[in-house]
């Protein structure tokens, strides 16, 4: 099997992961280098500093499920539907892009399990 890429949010980030990109915050400051495995106290500062998702390293088919696509399409309708409401905000303040995260994640959940737009 080849290394593939995928992108979770903090919550499904579990210890053992490895980072395949560099984890930056809200600033631009380096909080993690990619490659590095992920531990329960990267877990807090990530949480702390406002991340929602990262990029994780692991092992599995060479191309990613059709799923993939479909939850790319769903978080970026969602992503869309949002942005306009957090318009006047300071998304990179970890306070505001975090409710932004748990909006678009709360958009894209509404859409796959009940079939309805995120704005629904």
């Amino acid at each position: 099997m080849a290394m593939i890429t995928i992108v979770l949010p903090l919550e499904e980030i579990v210890e053992g992961m490895e980072l395949d990109a560099d984890v930056m915050d809200g600033t631009g400051r380096m909080l993690l280098r990619a490659g590095v495995i992920v531990t329960e106290k990267h877990l807090r500062i990530f949480h702390m500093c406002g991340i929602q998702e990262l990029r994780i390293r692991r092992e599995g088919a060479d191309e990613a499920p059709e799923l993939s696509a479909e939850m790319l399409a769903a978080r970026q309708e969602a992503d869309d539907l949002m942005r306009p409401r957090f318009r006047r905000t300071d998304l990179t303040h970890p306070a505001v892009a975090a409710l932004f995260g748990e909006c678009v994640e709360r958009g894209v959940k509404r859409s796959r399990w009940s079939g309805a737009s995120p704005h629904a």
